[in-house]
């Protein structure tokens, strides 16, 4: 019902990316995303990582000295992640590479 209406179906990570016209980060040869410095990152992402540079911190815990909303906040964290600047640990921590 919903593919008639328009919805998309995905069937990878990188029909996703294709379709949101990102740039595909993911690596053949393993080698990091290109980073740009953190002063050329958005204000919040900035934030974020200035927050990481103090250690580990869990959502809870980001969502708590930021003042983000959750979404807000875990769009920030994924696309650092996938930018290269954070990894992603067990219970919901994140780390700044």
């Amino acid at each position: 019902m919903l593919l008639r209406e328009g919805a998309i179906y995905f069937t990878s990570v990188e029909d996703l990316l294709e379709d949101m016209q990102w740039e595909d980060l993911t690596r053949s040869s393993g080698a990091e995303p290109e980073r740009k410095p953190l002063s050329q990152l958005p204000p919040q992402q900035r934030e974020l990582c200035n927050q990481l540079r103090n250690g580990d911190r869990t959502l809870d815990e980001l969502a708590y000295v930021t003042g983000m909303d959750t979404p807000q906040l875990t769009g920030a964290l994924t696309l650092l992640e996938l930018q290269g600047y954070i990894r992603s640990l067990p219970g919901k921590t994140y780390h700044l590479i």
